[in-house]
C-alpha cells in the first residue's frame, strides 16, 4: 500500500460520525469521479465539472509524455545542458518543486519577478541552462517577463535563445502559437480539461521533473496504484471507503462545524515541500459561495500548540509507518488531528480526491 490516513485517537471526527456520514451522500462519491461525474457538486457546477476533470486519469493518460520527456533529455545531456530553469507561477511551479526536491535532483525554480532574484538566475550557468516556460496560456505577465529575461541574456551571451526554451502549456493557446513562430525547442502540451493546481501528475509537473532527474514513472506508477483502487466501491476494497474521500469528508464536515482552519505539518522527512503545494490546492479549490478552508503551514511543534483550538484541524504528513501519538492537553476540548502517509506520486492524487470532497461537504 503505498498510501494511508489515520484520524487521530483523540479527535471529535470519531469513527461512528465517519461511518453515518460515508454511508450516506459520499458512499459512491469515488465510484462517480473515477466516471468523471460532472454532476457531483450541484447543478450550478456541472458545467465548469465538464470540463475540468481531466486530472483524475492523468497517472495514466499522462504515461506517453515518460519516453518524450526522456529523449528530450538524452539529447539535452549530449549537449552539456544540465541546469534546468522552471519560470512559471503557482500551480506550474509548486508540483514540480515538490518532486524535484523530494527526489534530491537540482530545478531552478524562478517565480519570482524581483529583478535581485532574476539577475541572479540569469548569472547562473547560462552556458549550460535550459529554461521551461510553463504557463495554461502564456499570458501570464510574471512567466512572460522571465521568458523575455532569458532570451535577452541568451542573446547577449551569443547563445541561440530558442534552441534552449522547452514550453510547456495548452493546446492553442497564445504561447503555443508563440512557441511555433519564433521556433522554440520542443512544445509539450498538457490536458485542457485539467485545472492548473491539478496539473501535478501532468505536463506541467511531469516535464521539469523529469528533465531536471527525477523518477517520474516511479511517480506515476504509484498515482496509478491509487488510482486503480479509487473506483473500488467500500465493500470490495480491502481497506474499506477511499483515504481521499475520508480525508476531504473530515475537512468538509470540520468546516460545517466551525473547523475552518487547516493546519498542516511536515514530518515526513521523504518528501519535501508538500504542505506548500497542499496549501494552495486547498486555498484555490474551495472558499467559493462565501464559504471556504484556511490552510496553514506549520512546524510540528507550533502544530501541537495549536491543538486546543476549537476552529482549527491539524493534518500531519508522516512516513508510511509513522504514527503521531499526540495526546491531548488536560482539560482539553477534543483536538482533531489526522495523519496522512505515503508515496509522493499516491499523496498527489489522494489529495486532490480530497479537495474536491470537501468542496462538496463544506456548503
Amino acid at each position: 500500500m503505498t498510501w494511508g490516513i489515520s484520524l487521530g485517537r483523540h479527535g471529535w471526527f470519531d469513527r461512528a460520525h465517519e461511518e453515518e456520514l460515508l454511508a450516506g451522500e459520499l458512499a459512491d462519491f469515488a465510484q462517480q469521479l473515477t466516471r468523471k461525474d460532472p454532476t457531483l457538486w450541484g447543478p450550478e457546477a456541472e458545467s465548469e465539472a465538464a470540463i475540468r476533470l481531466g486530472w483524475v486519469d492523468l497517472p495514466e493518460t499522462s504515461r506517453p509524455l515518460l519516453a518524450e520527456i526522456e529523449a528530450l533529455k538524452a539529447e539535452l545531456n549530449a549537449e552539456n545542458l544540465d541546469h534546468v530553469v522552471l519560470c512559471g507561477m503557482g500551480g506550474s511551479s509548486l508540483a514540480p518543486e515538490v518532486i524535484t526536491r523530494s527526489a534530491g535532483v537540482p530545478l531552478t525554480v524562478l517565480d519570482s519577478t524581483d529583478p535581485g532574484v532574476i539577475r541572479r538566475a540569469l548569472g547562473d550557468r547560462l552556458d549550460r541552462t535550459v529554461v521551461v516556460v510553463s504557463s495554461k496560456s502564456g499570458t501570464t505577465v510574471e512567466t512572460d517577463s522571465q521568458r523575455r529575461a532569458y532570451l535577452s541574456a541568451f542573446a547577449d551571451a551569443g547563445i541561440d535563445g530558442p534552441s534552449r526554451i522547452v514550453v510547456v502549456t495548452d493546446p492553442g493557446s497564445p504561447l503555443a502559437k508563440l512557441a511555433e513562430s519564433e521556433g522554440y525547442r520542443k512544445v509539450f502540451f498538457a490536458d485542457p480539461n485539467v485545472g492548473g493546481r491539478y496539473s501535478a501528475l501532468s505536463a506541467f509537473g511531469l516535464v521539469p521533473s523529469g528533465l531536471a532527474g527525477a523518477d517520474i514513472a516511479e511517480l506515476l506508477d504509484d498515482a496509478f496504484e491509487y488510482r486503480s483502487a479509487l473506483g473500488r466501491s467500500a465493500a470490495d476494497s480491502d481497506s474499506g471507503v477511499d483515504g481521499g474521500v475520508r480525508l476531504g469528508a473530515l475537512l468538509g464536515t470540520a468546516h460545517r462545524v466551525g473547523r475552518e482552519k487547516v493546519v498542516i505539518a511536515d514530518r515526513d522527512p521523504r518528501i519535501k515541500g508538500f504542505a506548500a503545494w497542499a496549501e494552495q490546492l486547498i486555498a484555490e479549490s474551495t472558499g467559493k459561495d462565501g464559504t471556504g478552508l484556511l490552510p496553514v503551514i506549520a512546524s510540528p511543534a507550533s502544530a501541537r500548540r495549536l491543538q486546543d483550538a476549537a476552529d482549527v484541524t491539524r493534518i500531519s504528513l508522516v512516513g508510511e509507518s509513522e504514527d503521531d501519538d499526540e495526546a491531548p492537553a488536560s482539560g482539553a476540548a477534543p483536538s482533531s488531528l489526522v495523519t496522512v502517509g505515503g508515496s509522493l506520486g499516491a499523496q498527489l492524487l489522494l489529495w486532490e480526491v480530497a479537495t474536491a470532497v470537501a468542496g462538496k461537504r463544506e456548503k
